[in-house]
């Protein structure tokens, strides 16, 4: 961003320790830790947040495949029950297996 070399960095410290009293030094290695605590806390509130956006579209996806997956299941369930005979009753079901039983010891 601003594209200082290490010299340009150890310039600017030897001056400030010129300029700023050796008084003032704690002070401003204080101050300098808490900034660099602050963007410490920022980069952890940044990478978790993302990390839970991730995670978002992850589950999203994951439940964009199961309501594709319940679609096929249910049409496939509905091409079964057009399929099969229209019955209403158990006993026409026990008669229809029945007679499918009959004809089954006739053709033996």
């Amino acid at each position: 961003m601003f594209d200082l070399s290490l010299i340009e960095l150890a310039f600017f410290a030897i001056v400030g320790l010129l300029v700023v009293d050796a008084d003032d030094i704690p002070k401003i290695a204080k101050t300098i830790r808490g900034w660099l605590n602050k963007i410490a806390e920022l980069k952890h509130e940044i990478t978790g947040t993302l990390d839970d956006a991730t995670k978002e579209l992850n589950l999203k996806d994951s439940l964009k495949a199961i309501e594709e997956e319940k679609k096929q299941v249910e049409k496939e369930l509905q091409d079964i029950m057009r399929s099969l005979p229209n019955t209403t009753s158990s006993s026409e079901i026990i008669k229809l297996n029945k007679q499918a039983l009959e004809k089954e010891q006739e053709n033996v």
